[in-house]
């Protein structure tokens, strides 16, 4: 581990951003969840218990919205707290001047809702609408897709987050 200023350990941010409302997404996160209650453990009905549980996160519809979530760690306590405080504290109205979803055809597409983080593994949901005026937000030829979020703590007050559209692709398929 580094050191910064007068020999104190260097502090490290890091934030996630992972598009949820692509399937293979919800099912690592239903597969952290089993690995974490001891899914492989458990008896027969039991993991049916445990199934029907994820059934709701893995089965959501996001046939009109993309869903990305961003998490954050730090190393600092003090950091994590602010972040955490900081996506607390926004609402979908505080946001909308602040979190845009862009690609070369939308720029600037709106937040249309908003969810706190509650679980630590998934953190706080944007929601944006798939289509624009009939237009799709991601489509085959679109070459990239990006996240901004202004005045957030930490990151110098802007987080950017760009996806390279091509590497979205499972089984041929675009998937967000």
């Amino acid at each position: 581990m580094g050191s910064g200023i007068s020999g104190e350990k260097e502090i490290y941010n890091t934030f996630y951003v992972r598009f949820l409302s692509a399937r293979p997404v919800r099912e690592a996160y239903a597969r952290i969840q089993q690995i974490q209650h001891g899914y492989d453990r458990m008896a027969p009905e039991e993991k049916r218990r445990f199934e029907a549980l994820q059934a709701g996160n893995l089965d959501m519809d996001v046939s009109r919205f993309i869903v990305l979530t961003v998490g954050f760690r730090s190393n600092d306590p003090n950091e994590e707290s602010a972040i955490r405080r900081f996506f607390q504290s926004e609402t979908v109205e505080t946001l909308k001047t602040k979190a845009f979803l862009s690609t070369p055809s939308c720029p600037q597409v709106e937040l249309v809702a908003y969810f706190p983080h509650q679980e630590e593994s998934v953190g706080a949901k944007f929601v944006f609408p798939r289509e624009v005026d009939g237009v799709p937000v991601i489509g085959e030829h679109c070459p990239n897709i990006t996240l901004e979020l202004l005045d957030v703590p930490g990151t110098q007050s802007r987080l950017y987050a760009r996806f390279d559209v091509k590497e979205m692709r499972v089984g041929g398929q675009l998937v967000f």
